[in-house]
């Protein structure tokens, strides 16, 4: 995934979380990650300043639904699709809180999420 991509001009909003989703890249419009699906997950943190705080250098490999990810993204990532990549701004609320994980990640602080869903399995 690219830092700097452009994105759309009007957001997704998650009512009453805070939480805003910018797409990037459309995905497929059709395969939605489930309650149970597995995904495979890229994703960048960055600052609202837009400084890289941490990436997953392969996919990551999560259970939908299981709270394998901050609240933020738990709650995003059924609403991209196979392929898309966003940027989802979480509030501290939606994410680390006030306690943040330290050293990188700060307490009471706003996070940008660059997401890939680079694959989803439904759950058997």
């Amino acid at each position: 995934m690219k830092r700097g991509m452009d994105r759309e001009e009007i957001p997704m909003r998650l009512q009453g979380h805070g939480i805003v989703i910018y797409t990037i890249t459309d995905g497929d419009g059709v395969n939605y990650p489930r309650k149970g699906d597995t995904c495979l997950l890229m994703y960048q943190i960055l600052t609202e300043d837009g400084t890289l705080v941490d990436e997953t250098p392969k996919p990551l490999k999560i259970e939908v639904g299981a709270n394998h990810l901050i609240l933020g993204l738990e709650l995003a990532v059924p609403k991209l699709s196979l392929g898309q990549i966003a940027e989802v701004v979480v509030p501290p609320l939606y994410g680390y809180g006030s306690v943040g994980c330290p050293p990188n990640i700060l307490a009471n602080a706003t996070y940008i999420y660059k997401v890939q869903v680079v694959d989803v399995t439904r759950k058997k």
